[in-house]
């Protein structure tokens, strides 16, 4: 009883920032978020079954990135893959040249340095979706820059997973063999697109020919995900990325969009959890000194993903710099 009485007071929370929030026009993943917060300081941590909510929350992701996958389309990302990883490619060149300038002009330490190139090449893919869902935002932008936007977040994610799963390997090990870290990076792109090339071939013929109504298209929907993230977890790749890959090829069948349809409030209702995770797990307690450095190095970058999204945009993909820039100044919102 205790669980249903603080999902109700978070819920109360969010529908309190949300009505505020709304007629502000930002977005509502902030109300979720800053009902976490308020709700982290209301209540004693002791007191809250944080291992529960974070464990929904892990559902809420798994969910927004299967639907990530499935907005973008297999036959988008077939067709724009590799212009794509070219302007992932050139964002990270760009944000580690301004990078290292930085740290040559204010002599900063080469650890800090590769922690903030990470930082700044990584977007959250939950938080792009959240943020170009809200209808304020779609309007302004063409169905061809929103798939562009989650396609690009979606391979800086994959990114993202290779650079860290490598910077283990040199804060784990004495003695690093560079043919060991080539076999890491090979193994997780091979796996990747082994559960690909799997899914395409086998899951979703089964998946077409498989007669159901609409209670058992749900289980089937969302099973699928559960598997695939799984699936992913025992490759080797991040759980994340199964589902991801699980909604760009659930995308290519015929029943994607009405599972869509018929899951979207089962979908924000976990999404809810996990944004409002964010805000219970964030800390309250910092002095103001480390505040202020947390505002500064945010502002660095995200003045490093404006220039070095844009930028890439503009030399890559052909986009008027006006347009580039449009799209830049979403990156900053993420």
């Amino acid at each position: 009883m205790e669980l249903l009485y603080q999902f109700g007071i978070l819920m109360l929370l969010a529908t309190a920032f949300g009505f505020v929030l709304k007629r502000l026009n930002v977005p509502l993943l902030v109300a979720y978020i800053l009902s976490g917060i308020v709700f982290g300081i209301l209540f004693p941590k002791e007191t809250i079954n944080i291992e529960i909510i974070g464990s929904l929350a892990q559902v809420g992701l798994l969910l927004i990135a299967f639907e990530i996958g499935a907005s973008i389309r297999w036959s988008f990302l077939k067709k724009e893959g590799l212009k794509l990883g070219i302007i992932v490619l050139a964002e990270f060149f760009i944000v580690a040249f301004l990078t290292l300038l930085f740290g040559l002009i204010f002599k900063l330490p080469k650890e800090f340095l590769i922690l903030l190139v990470l930082f700044a090449m990584n977007t959250s893919s939950a938080i792009a979706f959240k943020i170009l869902e809200d209808k304020k935002f779609s309007r302004e932008l063409d169905e061809k820059s929103i798939k562009t936007l989650f396609g690009i977040s979606a391979m800086e994610d994959l990114f993202i997973i290779i650079a860290i799963s490598i910077l283990l390997l040199f804060f784990t090990s004495k003695n690093i063999d560079v043919s060991y870290v080539v076999y890491d990076v090979f193994h997780l792109i091979i796996s990747f697109i082994a559960i690909v090339i799997f899914s395409l071939l086998i899951v979703r013929g089964l998946i077409n020919r498989l007669p159901y109504d609409d209670e058992i298209l749900l289980l089937l929907g969302f099973s699928f995900i559960l598997f695939f993230s799984w699936f992913a977890n025992n490759l080797g790749l991040s759980m994340l990325l199964g589902a991801f890959v699980a909604g760009l090829v659930f995308s290519e069948t015929k029943v994607s969009q009405t599972f869509l349809e018929r899951a979207k409030w089962i979908r924000e209702v976990f999404g809810f959890l996990f944004f409002s995770y964010i805000g219970l797990i964030f800390p309250t307690d910092v002095n103001f000194s480390l505040l202020l450095i947390g505002v500064v190095v945010t502002l660095l970058i995200v003045f490093l993903k404006f220039v070095a999204f844009s930028f890439s945009l503009w030399i890559t993909e052909g986009y008027k710099l006006e347009n580039a820039v449009k799209l830049g100044t979403y990156m900053i919102a993420i």
